[in-house]
């Protein structure tokens, strides 16, 4: 599958979700924007940046990286905490969605991971995640 299409999947799980939950989605036009959808719920509105992997490591975990870079236009960009408010995170081999706020996020320079595996212990730096604990906004 071609890394749009992963991204536009991605996108498609998460407004279901929020859907199903009884948010309101908005998604923008232009593609030119770090908001990749909006959401309102009763007095609250959320923006956010989806990302989508198939990446898993051999310990479980898989990765949301804080940086956006495309090799073919030279674009290389880290995210700030003011650019949204929420990352939501897809792992399309096991459909495993999880929203992180992006202050949190940020707290982690360049990575978060995310384990399936509740078992596994944190890292010392603290960076992995458990994804139960991720799952709802």
């Amino acid at each position: 599958m071609h890394r749009q299409d992963i991204g536009q999947v991605g996108e498609l799980i998460v407004a279901q979700r929020l859907l199903q939950d009884g948010w309101e989605v908005f998604t923008p036009v232009s593609q030119n924007t770090r908001v990749d959808m909006i959401a309102i719920k009763e007095d609250r509105l959320i923006k956010l940046q989806v990302k989508t992997t198939t990446e898993t490591n051999k310990h479980g975990s898989f990765p949301l990286y804080l940086r956006k870079n495309h090799a073919e236009s030279k674009y290389d960009y880290f995210y700030e905490a003011d650019d949204f408010d929420y990352f939501a995170v897809v792992h399309l081999p096991s459909n495993t969605l999880v929203f992180i706020s992006t202050a949190e996020a940020m707290l982690c320079k360049h990575e978060v991971k995310f384990s399936l595996l509740r078992g596994a212990e944190k890292r010392p730096d603290n960076k992995k995640r458990f994804v139960e604990d991720y799952a709802t906004l």
